[in-house]
């Protein structure tokens, strides 16, 4: 049997149900944990009620997935959960979209007949499958998908599929089908090799743009392409600066477009970039962002959200490491909010104190993120387990108490390496701000100003040992924490 773990990035995220109006400005910080299944996370909806539904797949061993969905409440509780499998085979979930109120249509995979196949499936909002579909991809194996709705509310299901007589040739698809999840019409740009990562309706509803990795044999180029409502390529754009890999597009405004990838500034450093066009693909705005001595990913399956007409969030993972999904070392959720020129007003980190992989953000109707992902915590286990990782922050990035209390745990600085040697780096977007490190007896053993961006402390002459320490800002500490010096 014929199945790629490793091209898996699966987990939907539904809204959850329900029509009562949400308060303000909820946020929450939940690790979804099971100590026996690996898990993954892809996507994510909001229902009326600001409640989600979180769809992730179980990887129940080597050859063998399932995928499960579960209720989330306002608070970030689990409300229910559900496995499902199509026909008890190997079954995948990618990708969700609320169709009404009280019915979502997701789309996946299943290991059907000897071939990975499209699956599209409708749930209702207690997690019943009202219909499903299994779609032939003319023969080719399905590598991943993503469905949405357009403005005649046909289904646009897209993503990329593997050539079944090239194996490693990969090619861009797009399925339309009814809301009754009719074939309407199916087109795979055999002509073009390419990865589907991102695809929006134009304003103007005459055609999609979408963001695809690669567009000719040769391939890794990031590229825009421009298509008719009959699915034609009417015009490729390639992708300013290069940008590519985990790219997002949106409309900031209806006469621009942001699009977002991996940006690498010298060739091995590994950022993330975003540009931002106007609707003829003239260049308006350019930056990337990330820490200069570290991997910073974008979101790996959607890393953009708009909070209102003034504001920009991007985010992804900061001390990303792409050696594997296992990685003893700490990272970062990280969220960086911009102005329409791609001016930044602030960053913050989520975090830490585990190996964290950002796969997708989505705006809240409070006008808050919900970030979501996977968490190891090797810290405290060896077990190659992930959880399910969701930040729930407001629209200033902060996650509150049940009080309404700032917690710390929405950085606006980052210590790392922690555990360190003979320097530490401090990474924070503060101004005017002081580092002071402790000894454990209180003793201020280094006291160094702090510039927005990164900063170098000199410690070698410390003793190995705990060190507590305190970024202050106008009299304010702003982060405290503990640094090991080994």
């Amino acid at each position: 049997m014929k199945i790629r773990l490793q091209r898996l990035i699966p987990v939907l995220v539904l809204g959850i149900m329900g029509i009562i109006e949400v308060p303000a400005q909820t946020t929450f910080n939940v690790v979804i944990k099971d100590t026996i299944y690996d898990h993954q996370i892809m996507d994510a909806v909001e229902l009326p009620s600001g409640n989600f539904i979180i769809v992730d797949v179980t990887n129940l061993n080597s050859t063998t997935t399932c995928a499960r969905i579960l209720k989330i409440d306002t608070k970030g509780e689990v409300r229910q959960q559900k496995n499902l499998t199509y026909e008890g085979l190997n079954s995948t979930l990618f990708s969700v979209c609320r169709i009404s109120d009280n019915e979502f249509l997701c789309s996946g995979m299943v290991h059907y007949s000897g071939i990975d196949r499209l699956w599209i499936c409708s749930v209702d909002t207690s997690l019943n499958v009202l219909k499903e579909q299994i779609l032939s991809l003319a023969g080719n194996y399905l590598v991943r998908s993503k469905v949405k709705t357009d403005s005649n509310n046909d289904l646009i299901c897209f993503g990329t599929v593997e050539d079944n007589a090239n194996i490693g040739t990969l090619h861009f698809f797009i399925y339309k089908l009814s809301v009754n999840l009719d074939s309407l019409y199916m087109k795979i740009f055999f002509d073009n090799w390419g990865v589907g990562l991102d695809l929006i309706e134009r304003n103007d509803h005459r055609g999609y743009y979408s963001a695809v990795l690669g567009v000719n044999p040769s391939g890794a180029a990031g590229n825009i392409l421009s298509l008719d409502t009959s699915l034609n390529i009417r015009k490729i754009v390639h992708i300013a600066h290069d940008l590519n890999n985990f790219s997002s597009i949106a409309y900031t405004d209806q006469t621009h477009l942001i699009v977002t990838g991996e940006y690498s500034d010298n060739g091995i450093e590994r950022d993330i970039g975003a540009v931002i066009y106007d609707t003829s693909f003239i260049e308006n705005h350019f930056s990337y962002f990330g820490k200069t001595d570290t991997v910073d990913c974008p979101g790996l399956l959607q890393n953009i959200d708009l909070p209102d007409v003034n504001a920009i969030n991007i985010a992804g993972t900061a001390n990303f490491d792409f050696s594997g999904i296992f990685v003893s070392q700490d990272s970062w959720y990280f969220l960086n909010n911009f102005d329409t020129t791609l001016g930044l007003n602030w960053q913050k980190y989520y975090g830490g104190n585990g190996f964290y992989t950002l796969f997708g953000i989505l705006k809240t109707k409070d006008n808050g993120s919900l970030m979501y992902g996977t968490f190891w915590d090797f810290h405290n286990s060896q077990n190659f387990i992930r959880y399910l990782s969701l930040i729930k922050v407001d629209k200033d990035g902060l996650l509150l108490s049940i009080n309404n209390d700032l917690t710390l745990m929405a950085h606006e600085a980052i210590i790392y390496p922690n555990p360190g040697s003979e320097t530490l780096n401090v990474k924070t977007q503060l101004k005017n701000s002081i580092f002071i490190l402790y000894d454990l007896t209180g003793k201020e053993v280094t006291h160094q100003n702090l510039a927005p961006g990164p900063n170098t402390v000199i410690v070698q002459k410390l003793q190995p040992g705990f060190y507590n320490y305190k970024i202050i800002q106008s009299s304010q500490v702003k982060e405290c924490g503990k640094w090991i010096k080994y």
